[in-house]
């Protein structure tokens, strides 16, 4: 059976049995080459997340990794078990046949995210990507009233801005929170710290005239600085009405079909589901 290291700084850091190598830019596989051997690039690098040190490089050992710091599984195919989300811990990292998937859990969720291209390491068990929400879908309802709300609201000049929502599960039901914002024809933001704000199941905006999709202002917000929370853009409200969500878990994004939160409305396009359809 092929065996996986988890590489971290060493006098000799080659000076190892592994046929493969999980360092902070990837994965590696190791090969003999004039007698030497020679770690080969399998995986890209995944993101500063999976690095280590001040040079931004390298992989902690699982030693070095202290709570709420990630950890690392191997899911090899005679233990091929996932572990229990560990509530301790910001996310934990699962090797699998595929590549890298993430492993987390909040309230109300799990899931499993892709964060690497597929790979097929040998040696690894299959694992499938997934998410758990112990809520039901928001109802049509209210994503009706999210986009009348949309479309009605104006600036000074009555042209069209963006709108900022909150959907938060309380007593058995959604529901929706408009805080007070500074909304303008590109962007939108809550007035002050809230406890809605705080206790968002999801957060979302709408962006009238334009595509449900997220902007570099958005991934500043929400991949970066958002933590662990589902997010949605609203688009195209005058036209042809859309949703696009993601799932933003401290520095990674994954974009999901809407119904996995959202029970859509007749006329109200699904965006990722559409993507994923065309790309099948």
């Amino acid at each position: 059976m092929p065996t996986y290291h988890l590489f971290k700084p060493a006098p000799n850091p080659l000076e190892m049995s592994a046929d493969y190598l999980l360092a902070g830019d990837g994965v590696y596989g190791v090969m003999e080459c004039f007698g030497m051997r020679v770690p080969v690039p399998l995986l890209p690098w995944l993101g500063d997340s999976l690095a280590g040190g001040e040079s931004g490089n390298r992989l902690p050992g699982e030693e070095e990794l202290l709570a709420p710091g990630p950890s690392y599984h191997m899911l090899y195919e005679d233990s091929p078990t996932l572990p229990p989300v560990d509530p301790t811990r910001v996310y934990q990292y699962v090797v699998a046949r595929e590549g890298v998937l993430l492993l987390a859990g909040c309230t109300g969720l799990e899931v499993l995210m892709p964060i690497s291209p597929l790979a097929g390491l040998p040696g690894l068990a299959s694992v499938t990507p997934f998410i758990a929400a112990s809520y039901p879908p928001v109802g049509e309802e209210i994503v009706r009233q999210m986009l009348e709300h949309a479309k009605a609201a104006r600036d000074e000049h009555e042209q069209p801005i963006e709108q900022l929502f909150f959907l938060l599960w309380e007593e058995g039901r959604w529901r929706l929170d408009i805080p007070e914002q500074e909304a303008y024809r590109d962007s939108v933001r809550a007035r002050a710290i809230t406890p809605a704000y705080l206790n968002a199941f999801l957060e979302g905006h709408s962006h009238h005239r334009y595509q449900a999709s997220f902007s570099h202002r958005d991934d500043h917000a929400e991949v970066r600085d958002g933590g662990f929370r589902v997010y949605f853009v609203l688009g195209n409200i005058f036209s042809q009405p859309e949703l696009r969500v993601r799932i933003c878990i401290h520095g990674y994004e994954w974009e999901v079909p809407a119904r996995y939160f959202f029970a859509l409305p007749a006329g109200i396009v699904d965006c990722v589901a559409r993507e994923w359809e065309g790309a099948s």
